[in-house]
């Protein structure tokens, strides 16, 4: 139909993109010797049609794309001049549809997977230079092809096409134009890569330009130092894309990489987010796959097996090393440091795990010899954020993210340190972080070891603890307090039921406290001790009042109820 009908325009492009997909379904091969042909055809009408009929030419082409090419055509003639084709879209006269264009070939590149080189090439260059117009409106819809281009053929081949040009060296033009632009714009869109690409290329890229730096800050040269710095932190911030499951992760991760590592993370703090979280992705990704958790991933099981064992062997070092950064590290802002910490615990033998935590907990012994609670100026945001906190702190904390992974004599050790903690009242933030270690000591998964020492008699001795302790809490110790009692509650033994009344009050109370998630928790506690009641039981309300007058029995069964019930009118409201 004629281009200026739209009505006519617009129904036949739909019955044509309609038509085709289910010609494909039938027969591929046959469906893609027209399609060039047809393709050419159509895109006419997104240079010269009315704005629906450009829409109805943009779709119809992508779904021509996405769903009547079959994999054996990839490599072929006809794909080569369906490339041809879009090409001629980068052309100034259709630049009042630019927009479409560039979705078209972002939708081509990631069908054509790595095919896309060398096929693709020039369209690549033509793109990346019109990006880099000053003046240029669509370079979002660049960057989105561009992007589709990394994630098709893969960052090694891409810089091949369109090299970083930041610094003299192998790869690097020497006078040509430089595109920094394009470090953000990969670190978005780097999957399954080479890592040894990362450590051939791109690291002895950063060395140079860290080099550079320095060069022009011995020249006076401050913003130019800034630049090529920051420029150097770009390229770190690459690493977690080539750590996201690399198939040649035991190969690449060699020992002097890994001792590179780590001591650009000691040395260089602005490193150590994008270090460490690139060191989380690729233990969290091999410990996922190794452990059958992903059927499809870029490695098998048993290579992640391998990968897994082979990263094991460094998680001591690195571990010693996390602490002392983790020590010496500000209290704001350390967040990603215990991620990092807990993958690595993740891979570790349970062995090593459980002496590193003996001591752990002697540095932490020596620290609370000496420790002395901090004034209230040293609690502040804006110090926190320039200074680490006692060491005392920074070991508890570290104790707790090591819950999960002791054994029945270390978790012992955890609990009596955290209840001696739990039950001082002069420093409120250790107060606060022993309740924090029993409860997750307490909220381990049933059949776990912790779970086993809650429910044997060092469970009586926290909940004499806990009840004995009510005068004593601090504000800031009411969430995890409440958490422990519901971790408790969820196990109790039918001749303990007498600890929910005993707790009950508190629990209401938290409801009405002015921080959300300790509300939030205060009624998870409400809620566990009604399931637990309704499963039945006697309460010796004598022991829950803690042995004075008004003793006697209760049926557990009837408390339940009424706290189901509270839950159910909870909800209605």
């Amino acid at each position: 139909p004629s281009i200026g009908d739209s009505l006519a325009s617009d129904a036949w492009l739909r019955i044509v993109e309609k038509g085709y997909v289910a010609f494909a379904s039938i027969s591929a091969a046959a469906c893609f010797q027209s399609l060039p042909d047809l393709v050419d055809l159509i895109l006419p009408d997104i240079e010269l049609g009315k704005p629906s009929t450009r829409d109805a030419a943009a779709r119809c082409i992508w779904a021509l794309i996405r769903e009547c090419i079959p994999d054996e055509a990839l490599a072929s003639g006809g794909m080569q001049q369906l490339v041809a084709t879009l090409a001629t879209g980068l052309s100034y006269r259709y630049r009042e549809s630019w927009a479409l264009v560039f979705l078209l070939i972002a939708a081509l590149a990631q069908r054509l997977g790595a095919h896309a080189r060398p096929g693709m090439d020039a369209i690549l260059a033509e793109v990346a230079g019109m990006r880099m117009e000053a003046d240029f409106q669509f370079k979002d819809e660049a960057d989105a092809v561009l992007g589709a281009a990394i994630r098709a053929v893969g960052p090694q081949a891409f810089l091949e096409v369109l090299p970083l040009n930041l610094a003299a060296g192998p790869g690097q033009g020497q006078g040509q134009v430089g595109r920094a632009w394009l470090l953000p714009l990969m670190k978005g869109h780097i999957r399954n890569a080479s890592l040894g690409f990362f450590v051939a290329e791109l690291l002895p890229l950063a060395d140079r330009l860290v080099a550079q730096s320095q060069a022009f800050t011995a020249q006076g040269r401050e913003i130019e130092a800034k630049v090529y710095g920051a420029l150097s932190q770009q390229v770190w911030a690459l690493l977690g894309g080539f750590c996201n499951v690399p198939a040649d992760v035991v190969a690449a991760f060699t020992p002097a990489f890994a001792e590179r590592l780590a001591n650009e993370m000691l040395e260089v703090p602005e490193a150590r987010p994008a270090i460490c979280g690139a060191l989380q992705t690729l233990l969290t990704a091999v410990h996922a796959l190794a452990g059958g958790a992903v059927a499809d991933g870029p490695l098998t099981q048993q290579q992640a097996q391998a990968a897994r064992q082979h990263l094991a062997q460094f998680a001591p070092d690195y571990l010693a090393q996390l602490f002392n950064v983790f020590a010496q590290s500000p209290g704001a802002g350390r967040g990603y440091l215990v991620g990092t910490i807990t993958a690595f615990l993740g891979v570790i033998a349970p062995a090593e795990i459980n002496a590193t935590f003996v001591r752990v907990c002697t540095m932490l012994d020596k620290a609370l010899a000496t420790h002395k609670p901090p004034a209230a100026a040293e609690l502040t945001e804006r110090y926190l954020e320039a200074h680490p906190p006692p060491t005392a702190h920074t070991m508890m904390d570290l104790v707790v993210v090591m819950t999960p992974h002791l054994d029945t004599e270390r978790l012992q050790m955890l609990a009596r340190a955290a209840l001696m903690l739990a039950q001082q009242n002069e420093d409120a933030i250790l107060q606060k972080k022993g309740y924090k270690a029993l409860a997750r000591l307490a909220e381990q998964p049933e059949g776990s070891a912790a779970r086993e020492l809650a429910a044997s008699s060092l469970g009586a001795q926290l909940m004499a603890a806990l009840v004995e302790s009510t005068d004593v809490v601090a504000a800031g110790s009411r969430r995890g307090r409440l958490a422990v009692v519901t971790g408790l509650v969820r196990g109790l033994a039918d001749d303990q039921l007498h600890f929910v009344p005993a707790m009950l009050s508190e629990a209401i109370v938290g409801t009405k406290d002015g921080n959300e998630r300790t509300r939030t928790t205060a009624f998870d506690t409400l809620l566990a001790m009604g399931r637990r009641m309704q499963r039945g039981g006697t309460i010796n309300m004598q022991a829950a009042t803690g042995g004075g007058s008004g003793g006697g029995d209760c049926d557990a069964g009837d408390c339940g109820s009424a706290e189901m019930a509270a839950e159910k009118q909870a909800t209605l409201e």
